[in-house]
């Protein structure tokens, strides 16, 4: 498998001596794809009303050129420009999240959470520091863990929320993070069993 591949070759870098890896994937690329939905929805209707506004700028001069004044005409050209720009950004917001999967792996080590990211500094969640955890499957089996952390330093009350989105056989990671937080006397125990 190519993609257990590259995923092995980004996470094998990462790794101290004495870890050992337990777990690996990369995201479903659709799964993430999917949840930019709205901006695809977005992206569509503002297309609808650019290429509306486009058609009527066009066809506004050639039908009235002595009314047309050219201040309008610019005006109307920077405003069709600022949309087809927020058209734009919005369309590619989907495909920048499949680009953005296939750049992505999780690990699960035997010390930490660690997500890694082609061209970013890898993150790392230590098994003590993740304080619950929750677990949402879909229809085929894929789903996303949800993890909040405690933060550093250790007297803040701020909290930080990890999504491992698009995981494949989610129950499986589950069961794994349910043992490794039994082994590590993690407080994430008790939240993972209840979901």
């Amino acid at each position: 498998m190519l993609f257990d591949r590259q995923a092995r070759e980004a996470v094998e870098p990462e790794l101290a001596k004495d870890e050992t890896l337990l777990w690996f994937s990369s995201p479903l690329p659709l799964r993430l794809a999917l949840s930019a939905y709205p901006f695809l929805l977005f992206g569509i209707c503002s297309s609808t009303v650019s290429a509306c506004l486009t058609v009527q700028w066009i066809e506004g001069p050639m039908s009235h050129p002595v009314t047309s004044a050219p201040a309008d005409t610019i005006g109307m050209g920077l405003t069709l420009l600022v949309f087809w720009i927020i058209t734009i950004a919005a369309l590619s917001v989907p495909v920048a999240a499949y680009l953005s999967a296939l750049a992505t792996t999780y690990a699960i080590t035997s010390t930490r959470i660690l997500i890694v990211r082609r061209g970013r500094p890898a993150q790392s969640f230590e098994w003590t520091i993740i304080k619950q955890a929750a677990c949402r499957v879909f229809k085929d089996s894929s789903g996303e863990l949800t993890m909040t952390v405690r933060r550093f330093p250790v007297n803040t009350e701020e909290n930080l929320v990890i999504k491992l989105i698009g995981i494949p056989r989610v129950r499986a990671v589950q069961k794994l993070l349910i043992s490794r937080s039994v082994m590590t006397g993690s407080p994430t125990q008790a939240s993972l069993i209840a979901r």
